[in-house]
């Protein structure tokens, strides 16, 4: 079997969950806002249940800003859970609670609020979730 060569190559800065020296190493580029990324959550959580010792599991950001305005604030909180060691806990958060990116929107729409305040409010009222100690 062949191997496909990556054009920017597996580091320590990646997020990773499964055993380095794995035998299948899957890449997901995705975006917290995207709903194909977060119904894609399964399907990763299968396979990683199937073959725990034998796949890796790397997630990059990717994040679509044309079309999901609040994708690179997500990607931004999800950075600083790091510092936290938290990171994967911040993502599950922020699929799961991926709703608060379209109750923004629809908020932005209906008032006058300036575009910060817009794409900042779900990442701001995240402060409270999960990844806090």
């Amino acid at each position: 079997m062949s191997s496909a060569k990556l054009a920017t190559a597996i580091s320590a800065e990646d997020h990773a969950q499964g055993p380095a020296d794995a035998a299948i190493t899957l890449v997901q580029y995705g975006d917290y806002e995207c709903p194909y990324t977060r119904l894609s959550r399964h399907s990763v959580h299968q396979l990683q249940r199937e073959s725990p010792d034998s796949l890796r599991f790397i997630f990059r950001h990717f994040p679509l800003e044309e079309i999901h305005p609040h994708a690179r604030a997500a990607s931004t909180a999800a950075e600083a859970a790091v510092k936290q060691t938290d990171f994967w806990t911040m993502h599950e958060y922020l699929f799961e609670h991926q709703k608060a990116f379209e109750d923004a929107r629809s908020r932005m729409l209906t008032s006058n609020a300036t575009w910060w305040n817009w794409a900042w409010t779900p990442v701001a009222s995240l402060a409270t979730g999960p990844h806090q100690k």
